[in-house]
């Protein structure tokens, strides 16, 4: 709902959705995304069954797909979460940022620590991780103008979650 939000307020301003570095995907390129998250959620849910029990540190066990209907709907949450995330943390947020009084480095910090908080502090050395990855989306973005990039990085980042549950 969010992204409908963010596109809709655009046009308003009378921008589009490229103007944040959103692509705008092709037929085939659509097409190659559903065949491999329709290959992703089949191998979620061939290799489904319980999950490992969770370790004693791992307080956000209970998050990550355990059956296989859960590893079935990982798949498509993990396309929208790319998509959607990189929308608003990359695309919107350091462009709009960037139009204000902060810099390139102002923005890229903001919205960090914005997708840091977003996804937890509580994790310890996932403090780290998180940043490094939005610091890395964020130089993705600039460096190319487009979102295309960080929008498919994100996405196989949370897919690798499915793959390490898996046993």
């Amino acid at each position: 709902g969010l992204f409908f939000l963010i596109r809709a307020a655009l046009r308003r301003e009378g921008r589009t959705m490229r103007d944040i570095g959103v692509p705008r995907p092709g037929g085939r390129e659509l097409a190659g995304v559903a065949v491999i998250a329709v290959i992703l959620a089949t191998i979620g849910f061939l290799t489904g069954g319980p999950a490992p029990p969770p370790s004693a540190g791992a307080s956000l066990q209970w998050l990550l797909p355990a059956t296989s209907l859960e590893r079935v709907v990982w798949v498509p949450t993990c396309l929208t979460a790319g998509i959607c995330e990189e929308t608003i943390f990359r695309g919107l947020g350091i462009t709009e940022l960037r139009r204000g009084p902060l810099r390139v480095a102002g923005a890229v910090l903001v919205t960090t620590a914005a997708f840091v908080v977003a996804h937890g502090l509580h994790q310890g050395s996932g403090f780290a991780t998180r940043t490094a990855i939005g610091v890395g989306l964020a130089g993705l973005f600039l460096r190319t103008g487009s979102l295309r990039v960080p929008m498919y990085l994100h996405a196989t980042i949370d897919l690798a979650a499915l793959f390490a549950v898996m046993h």
